[in-house]
């Protein structure tokens, strides 16, 4: 819908910036939004992200949000191909994506909430029977006061305030497939991609014991290692990575914001 170009698109206007969607109906969205704003450096196309090809040229950035996660594996490739193909000699990926062990806990609740809705193609009935289904089981195990009730209650709660189009997308959409974050930089590896840093919006507060990094350190070989515990340390289950061309030398110690 042009939610995120529009707005860069504005404040940089000597920039170019392209957004493809495969819904003709979210890119008229984009369109209209962007001719409100005045934003002329901004075209949108409805197509398939698989037929983006060199007629496009290339892109200092490619930014791929909530996408990578929620399509088959064959668009996955494609994707990846896609960024590595169209980003510019020093031009950064940005990617988000589900990953494990966090989603472990999260597939087996969505395998649940799909068992109900597995007859139900509205939208909006679909939203009701899950929320209903996990209030009744939350509420049904609330005196047993064991660790699976306290998990169905926090899903059931979960599903009661997330917002419609959150639901529908993260959790119930047909496809939903979580990777563990060194898994992804072998999959961006094999299409001459690698890691930068990582996106993380946190606070001070949440800044880790040091005894805890230097457990990290020791039990590290690399830094894409020392990632992957910390995701085993946090129980990640949603990543935004940077992505850059392979062989490009990296800076070295930690990253702002990372």
């Amino acid at each position: 819908r042009g939610a995120n170009l529009v707005p860069m698109a504005w404040t940089m206007p000597g920039a170019a910036f392209v957004g493809i969607d495969l819904s003709q109906k979210q890119i008229q969205e984009a369109k209209a939004t962007a001719a409100e704003a005045g934003t002329a450096n901004a075209t949108f196309h409805a197509m398939d992200l698989r037929d983006l090809d060199e007629s496009f040229g290339r892109f200092d950035y490619v930014i791929g949000h909530g996408l990578y996660s929620w399509v088959p594996p064959d668009v996955q490739e494609a994707l990846l191909e896609v960024c590595a193909q169209r980003l510019s000699p020093n031009g950064v990926v940005y990617l988000s994506y589900n990953t494990f062990p966090g989603w472990h806990l999260g597939l087996m609740f969505r395998e649940m909430m799909l068992f109900r809705i597995r007859k139900t193609p509205d939208p909006d009935e679909r939203l009701r029977q899950v929320r209903e289904l996990m209030r009744v089981l939350a509420d049904s195990a609330k005196a047993e006061g064991t660790l699976w009730s306290i998990l169905l209650e926090e899903q059931a709660s979960y599903v009661e305030e997330a917002k419609d189009w959150y639901l529908l997308h993260d959790d119930l959409e047909a496809e939903n497939n979580p990777v563990y974050f060194s898994e992804m930089v072998e999959r961006v590896g094999r299409h001459g991609l690698q890691y930068v840093a990582e996106v993380r919006h946190g606070s001070p507060d949440e800044t880790r014991a040091p005894e805890v990094d230097q457990t990290l350190d020791r039990l590290a070989t690399s830094r894409i290692e020392r990632e992957q515990y910390l995701d085993f340390l946090d129980n990640g289950r949603f990543r935004r990575s940077l992505f850059c061309h392979a062989g490009l030398t990296l800076a070295p110690g930690p990253v702002p914001g990372s």
